[in-house]
């Protein structure tokens, strides 16, 4: 669906003469090689067996943007390292959480790129003022070890830490005896072989390109007054989530879904302005610092 489905909305795009596409893709897309201390936009894509298959449709999707982008669509294309904010557990990024909660007792040597959620948001919306074209923005936050994550989570949890580092033995038993489960079961399985190979592997993530595009300054989190502006974004945002719900409602048949979606969106601002405890608060005491630009 990331081949097929990138060409479906590049060719409507086109048809419809949209001259801009900004498209989130991700780090994986990016070439690694042994001795780098940081990949950046110019760690070009090789293909070699130890490529995902994610990686690889994410590759021949941007290649699709870019097809479009030479028949006359402006292009940004983003690519983010792991994402992380709130929303289902149960998918994506997310399940580090769960995962963590549900009582994780091995950990992996390797680490990785982190993101904030809404670092990605406000950068996406910021580029569609910006006239810049053709060009490509890694979006990382943080390199941090796998081992840190899972401890800050835990704390943040007051939850035992994962004692048990993977040794490569583990890893090749692990990920086969995932496979026997999900064949007996037919649950999808949690560790594949791309993926545990992917945990025992180092790679880090420069930022530098985008802080000097967009100017990204850093910005301590425990100044009063970027509380007060979060506050405020709060606010607004659940003012503006109500007003949408009851533009629903000017239809003769609104659509309830989006109705349920829009209200769920304004509790969600109004729990953060409260303070009340959410995702938020274990996303920004594990990662004070991972916001682009800190």
């Amino acid at each position: 669906i990331n081949i097929e489905g990138t060409a479906n909305v590049m060719n409507v795009a086109l048809s419809h003469n949209l001259k801009k596409c900004i498209y989130i893709s991700s780090v994986s897309t990016l070439g690694r090689k042994d001795g780098d201390l940081e990949i950046n936009e110019e760690s070009f894509f090789s293909a070699n067996k130890s490529v995902s298959n994610y990686a690889y449709s994410k590759y021949y999707a941007e290649q699709e943007v870019w097809r479009a982008s030479s028949e006359g669509i402006n292009t940004i294309i983003l690519n983010p390292s792991i994402i992380l904010g709130p929303g289902d557990w149960n998918k994506g990024s997310s399940k580090i959480f769960q995962t963590v909660f549900n009582g994780l007792k091995f950990y992996s040597p390797g680490s990785s790129g982190y993101v904030d959620v809404m670092d990605v948001a406000k950068i996406t919306i910021q580029f569609l003022s910006e006239k810049i074209k053709n060009e490509r923005y890694i979006l990382n936050g943080t390199n941090i070890s796998f081992q840190d994550v899972f401890n800050q989570i835990a704390d943040e949890f007051k939850i035992p830490r994962a004692k048990h580092k993977v040794t490569p033995f583990l890893k090749e038993l692990a990920w086969r005896v995932d496979a026997l489960k999900t064949f007996f079961t037919g649950m999808p399985s949690l560790l594949t072989k791309e993926t545990a190979n992917s945990a025992m592997k180092s790679v880090a993530y420069s930022s530098k390109k985008i802080k000097e595009t967009l100017l990204i300054n850093s910005v301590s989190t425990n100044t009063p007054h970027l509380t007060t502006a979060r506050q405020k974004e709060a606010l607004n945002k659940c003012l503006e989530s109500l007003s949408l719900s009851l533009k629903c409602f000017d239809n003769s048949y609104p659509d309830l879904e989006i109705v349920s979606l829009e209200l769920r969106a304004s509790l969600y601002s109004l729990e953060t302005l409260l303070g009340k405890t959410s995702a938020d608060d274990i996303l920004n005491n594990v990662f004070g610092k991972m916001c682009v630009g800190k």
